[in-house]
């Protein structure tokens, strides 16, 4: 039944007027340096993130990095942490699958997801 509803009519009939969420996420499942691009667009549109995004960039010690994980950030930053945290995935990973065991802290959930 739904095949016969959303067919290439339905589409035309009723164009994208604004980006969301739903577009977000299937095009970064697309194309995964989607989340890449997007990020630099906008931080070079709002400039907000800079200092905080050169901070997890430069930093080499897992514990601040793990620090950071369980703090709030810009969400334009979290695709850096992440790109962080598998940088020093062996030193992180047992204790960040222990943090999500006993973890309440839905900012590090965030985080990790």
């Amino acid at each position: 039944m739904y095949r016969k509803l959303l067919n290439n009519q339905f589409f035309k009939d009723n164009p994208v007027k604004e980006l969301t969420a739903q577009q977000l996420v299937y095009s970064k499942i697309l194309m995964p340096e989607f989340e890449d691009i997007a990020e630099k667009v906008v931080t070079a549109l709002t400039g907000r993130t800079e200092a905080e995004a050169m901070r997890i960039k430069e930093e080499n010690n897992p514990e601040v990095i793990l620090k950071f994980l369980r703090s709030k950030c810009d969400t334009l930053n979290y695709n850096i942490l992440r790109h962080k945290v598998l940088e020093y995935e062996e030193q992180l990973l047992p204790k960040i699958i222990e943090m999500l065991i006993r973890s309440g802290n839905d900012v590090f959930i965030v985080h990790i997801g």
